[in-house]
């Protein structure tokens, strides 16, 4: 696979990774009377780091587990993160599986996933410190795009 199609790969896996704990947030935020955009964006601007975003991440959850599900404008998130998530854990990827009433597809992902995500996509594919930061800056903007209300122009 070319260099430029895998990275796109990757991006789309670690968006469906992040956005279920981006996601999250902006609802445990709302119900708890904090500002969610700025919760959010806060969160996002954290992606070089997978410390620094499952730390913040976790001022707002009372857990470490979040819920990816795959619907019409996220398919393909959905379905490079577990992919991704196969490649790191096997077969265990069959018990975080599940689907609502509606068929709807869903995925538990947990910030240990992020941590070892990020360690195996640094360890194999963007080693140097220009290839990290292009890419967290292209997941930055995967996940901007996720939250439109929050980052469109005054």
């Amino acid at each position: 696979m070319p260099e430029k199609a895998k990275m796109f790969r990757d991006v789309a896996a670690m968006t469906g990774l992040l956005d279920a704990f981006c996601d999250y947030v902006r609802s445990e935020a709302k119900k708890a009377g904090k500002d969610d955009k700025n919760e959010v964006t806060k969160l996002i601007e954290e992606v070089t780091d997978p410390y620094q975003f499952v730390y913040r991440a976790s001022h707002n959850l009372s857990g470490t587990m979040a819920t990816i599900f795959r619907s019409d404008d996220n398919y393909f998130c959905f379905d490079s993160a577990r992919a991704m998530l196969v490649q790191l854990l096997g077969k265990e990827i069959n018990k975080r599986e599940g689907v609502s009433d509606k068929g709807t597809r869903s995925l538990k992902v947990y910030f240990d996933d992020v941590r070892n995500a990020y360690a195996a996509l640094f360890e194999s594919d963007y080693k140097s410190e220009k290839e990290q930061k292009d890419f967290t800056t292209e997941l930055k903007l995967s996940l901007a795009a996720k939250f439109p209300e929050y980052f469109k122009k005054e």
